[in-house]
């Protein structure tokens, strides 16, 4: 009988190890040399607790406490090991206690399976519900979810700066129309991965559906928004495709909106007007939502309508005179607050304001290719 258990323990198709109380290992079989890449003579050299990787080697201690003290019989936990080559190998780890006949702990059976493969499916999966798989940015849900979290940190520390920028390709259905979805997917993945080029380590990009990008700038202030959005600007217009021996132009109408001590909601609907502004003064350019100082029962309007069409925020209609967002766990809920007027810019030929305080717009000197 003990030849028999030797030999199901030594051919196991799972690592096993008999561990003893000072957490050395006094027996392992191949399979779990196999999983960890040492011999077996190497492996025996390592405390039990050594084959884990450090940032996961005291993971399970509150179990093996509970073991130990008796109110478990056994547990379970996944963790990573640090494979003799170096690299991370996810385990599944299942771990009991021996005792004596007075309830002694005499040693430990452990039990390893290389979960790696289920893993790395797991992880695979995880990107696709978060990632547009066209451009393998960000989706709309995944971005919200980062911009509420950018607003807390910045709210936390205190600066509350930060900047999202809301991008809408120009005349993106007639070049869609025209030449067909495979030029127009060409396209969105060109614009994507300028606006990948143009990115900080923090900022967080997004395709929010369709034609529609977004991008959250944490710690920025009026004056780098404006400057990321005008380099963006100026970065698509140097874009060209060319189906069919045609040339088409590429230009992007951008919306500008500070924090500023607004909620998600209202960051997203101000970035959108701000985008809609852009394009109504000629796209291929830029607009940024700031301090109203003319009347504001127009923009009162057209903030509404910016948010109504956002029906993938899931909002609420808004009266007619003030945003009101509904909100979702982790947006804050403002008091009222002044309404915003929209500054646009024409980047290419500089910015002159028009008098009286309403929106400035810089003259147009470059035709415009925008829908």
């Amino acid at each position: 009988m003990r030849s028999v258990l030797e030999g199901a323990f030594s051919d196991a198709p799972i690592g096993m190890a008999l561990v003893d109380m000072s957490g050395r290992m006094s027996h392992v079989n191949e399979a779990l040399c196999r999983i960890t890449g040492y011999t077996n003579a190497q492996i025996r050299l390592h405390a039990f607790r050594d084959l884990s990787d450090p940032q996961d080697a005291d993971i399970d201690e509150p179990e093996k406490r509970d073991l130990f003290e008796g109110r478990i019989p056994s547990y379970h936990v996944e963790k990573r090991y640090q494979h003799a080559s170096g690299h991370s190998v996810w385990v599944l780890l299942s771990v009991s206690l021996v005792r004596d006949r007075v309830g002694r702990p005499l040693h430990l059976i452990a039990q390893v399976q290389d979960i790696s493969a289920r893993k790395e499916r797991e992880a695979r999966l995880e990107h696709l519900v978060d990632h547009d798989f066209l451009t393998m940015l960000y989706n709309g849900r995944r971005f919200e979810q980062a911009l509420v979290q950018e607003i807390k940190f910045a709210d936390r520390y205190g600066d509350g700066g930060g900047a999202m920028l809301l991008l809408d390709v120009d005349h993106f259905k007639a070049v869609n129309d025209r030449f067909g979805h495979k030029i127009g997917d060409d396209l969105l993945k060109t614009v994507a991965a300028t606006l990948r080029g143009r990115m900080r380590d923090t900022d967080v990009l997004g395709r929010l559906g369709g034609d529609e990008f977004g991008m959250i700038l944490p710690r920025v202030d009026g004056a780098k928004a404006e400057n990321v959005a005008e380099g963006i600007v100026k970065a698509l217009r140097r874009l060209t495709v060319m189906p069919a021996e045609h040339h088409v132009p590429v230009t992007a109408s951008v919306g500008v909106a500070l924090f500023d001590g607004l909620t998600n909601m209202e960051i997203m609907a101000a970035a959108d007007l701000a985008m809609y502004q852009a394009k109504a003064l000629g796209r291929d350019r830029f607009a940024v939502y700031q301090p109203s100082v003319v009347a504001g029962q127009e923009v009162a309007s057209r903030l509404g309508g910016a948010e109504v069409s956002r029906t993938r925020m899931g909002n609420a209609v808004c009266a007619t005179k003030r945003l009101r967002p509904q909100t979702i766990p982790g947006a804050r809920r403002p008091p009222p607050r002044a309404l915003r007027a929209v500054r646009a810019h024409q980047p290419q030929a500089g910015r002159v304001g028009s008098p009286g305080g309403g929106p400035q717009v810089a003259a147009d000197t470059s035709p415009g290719t925008g829908g």
